[in-house]
């Protein structure tokens, strides 16, 4: 007690600073709870979100499906033909498919050592160029042995057919600020993709062009590939799939699970797909029965293919039949029409029932935290009026203590112990 500060009665408690104390270890844990509830609500309704956008993809996909034209007309058409243009073969299989392209394809760039010029004498002999499997001689001799004379005769080169092989050769010269001084011959492929490799090897003369040949994976190669090619890399569909793993899946690597694992609606949805996916279809007769008749297939993990040949074939064949299996409202597009509109539908739907729950639950946390401030506004008073009583009381004993003491001093007799 001696180290409180009094509030002004003169018991020595500081009464204000004591209930702030005690109302806030009434608040703070309460408000944790509540937030760390909020969290986890906010991040399911996120999920189910983005469990909707997948589904809508889907959904799309399944009403071109059910185009009329589907099985008879073949035509292919891009989004945005600014950024991705498509065409179609007659044997390509019908679909909606959503392209996302992850890098662009890279064309391969190889690069000599450092020359003192553009006139440095490299050798004499034969060098192969090779480029997509053509290939073209180039002699060199002491007409054209120095680097510029070497460049020339690359790109003058020729295959059999005696048209360009498409590999530039250029001369960059450096001041050494960021590479040693001198001059670099560079070979450039104007065919993108990771099977489009640049050779080019030397045999015969006096071996001076060992300096600049190249070969994939070569132990003695002199020229240095400063850009490798590469394909371009582009994902199709399966969006639906990747949502699911990720909202209802467990991450062994973080050790996470999705912000929906273990959520009913999920399981419901995956086993429902699976079901009409690949099971025979009620009611389908004919040469196709069921997704697995037509090449689809689904893995452990629930992802989705399609043996193209399969397809192809079934394709080429007994339309009327494909007709019967993929398009009605008990055929296989119908029937997983059905699943996803009874997760979609803004009445009765699935996602729309879920997301209202939790909606309530965020908002009865609202209303938990106005029934925590009315409470503990009522507990503050409460103990204000507790504490300022003991307070006054304090300060009661007090002068009633220094009173008795003042009429004791004054009896006949009456001895003071500082004495």
């Amino acid at each position: 007690m001696a180290g409180l500060t009094s509030s002004g009665i003169g018991s020595g408690l500081d009464v204000a600073g004591l209930v702030a104390k005690l109302i806030d270890a009434e608040r703070t844990p309460t408000l944790a709870r509540l937030a760390g509830k909020e969290a986890v609500l906010q991040a399911q309704l996120s999920g189910f979100g983005q469990l909707r956008g997948g589904l809508d993809q889907v959904k799309s996909a399944l009403d071109g499906l059910n185009s009329s034209t589907l099985l008879t007309a073949h035509k292919a058409v891009s989004g945005d033909d600014t950024r991705f243009t498509a065409s179609a073969e007659p044997s390509a299989a019908p679909g909606t498919y959503a392209v996302e392209v992850s890098s662009l394809a890279k064309a391969q760039k190889l690069a000599s050592g450092a020359f003192t010029g553009a006139d440095a004498v490299v050798g004499t002999g034969t060098l192969t160029l090779a480029l997509d499997g053509k290939t073209a001689s180039i002699t060199v001799d002491d007409s054209n042995k120095t680097l510029a004379g070497i460049r020339d005769a690359i790109n003058a080169a020729r295959d059999a057919d005696g048209k360009p092989l498409g590999v530039t050769a250029t001369l960059v010269t450096s001041t050494g600020a960021t590479e040693p001084a001198g001059t670099y011959l560079v070979l450039t492929s104007s065919k993108t993709g990771a099977a489009n490799t640049i050779g080019l090897t030397q045999t015969g003369g006096d071996g001076g062009l060992a300096a600049i040949q190249y070969e994939t994976g070569g132990l003695a190669n002199g020229l240095t590939e400063t850009e490798p090619p590469g394909d371009a890399v582009v994902k199709v569909d399966n969006g639906l799939h990747k949502v699911v793993r990720e909202q209802g899946g467990y991450n062994a690597a973080t050790r996470k699970g999705g912000v929906l694992i273990g959520e009913p609606a999920l399981r419901n949805l995956e086993s429902q797909l699976r079901r009409h996916l690949v099971n025979p279809l009620p009611g389908v007769s004919g040469t196709f029965t069921s997704g697995a008749d037509i090449g689809l297939s689904l893995d452990a993990t629930g992802k989705l293919t399609l043996d193209g040949v399969k397809f192809d074939a079934a394709l080429a064949g007994d339309r009327t039949a494909l007709a019967d299996l993929l398009q009605g409202d008990d055929a296989l597009v119908g029937r997983l029409t059905g699943v996803v509109d009874g997760y979609l539908a803004t009445t009765g739907g699935m996602i729309k029932a879920r997301t209202d729950g939790i909606d309530r639950r965020l908002r009865d946390i609202d209303e938990q935290r106005q029934t925590l401030d009315l409470r503990l506004a009522s507990l503050e008073k409460r103990y204000l009026n507790q504490f300022n009583a003991l307070d006054g009381l304090l300060a009661q004993l007090s002068s009633t203590g220094s009173f008795l003491a003042q009429q004791l001093d004054a009896l006949p007799g009456a001895t003071s112990s500082d004495k």
